[in-house]
């Protein structure tokens, strides 16, 4: 039990990790977009989550979910299709809550940390697919 329990907070752990690296990779190419180019909000979140969904797919393979089943290409496209719902939902809301008047970069960070559990949960039980006995088998 014990070792359940370290085996998932070390997952956690490596995810957050994981999840900080990228939302950095997504908010410099936000901020590159938006700040430099001048591209509108929206474009700028395309390309940001874009930016941090390619690094999200190499790390948690390789470090947070390495114990997961699944053949690369299987799990690249169940990535994309769980990270494209989020992206659209990121795009959406980005859109509405800039539009009522809140900054760009505040709804950044927001949007970035509540869709971060989604994530997370399509990741594990749809893309890598966490073996029983690995410390994740609620």
């Amino acid at each position: 039990m014990i070792k359940t329990l370290f085996h998932k907070l070390m997952r956690f752990i490596t995810y957050g990790l994981v999840g900080c690296i990228n939302s950095m990779v997504d908010f410099l190419a936000f901020t590159f977009c938006h700040s430099l180019l001048h591209l509108s909000p929206e474009f700028s979140q395309a390309i940001g989550y874009a930016s941090g969904i390619t690094s999200s797919f190499l790390l948690n393979r390789n470090l947070t979910f390495r114990d997961g089943k699944g053949r690369v290409g299987e799990q690249f496209i169940k990535f994309i299709c769980v990270n494209g719902t989020t992206l659209t939902l990121s795009v959406v809301l980005i859109s509405i809550i800039t539009e009522a008047g809140v900054n760009p970069y505040l709804a950044k960070v927001v949007i970035t940390a509540s869709l971060g559990i989604l994530n997370y949960l399509g990741n594990k039980i749809i893309v890598f697919r966490v073996q029983k006995g690995k410390g994740d088998d609620d």
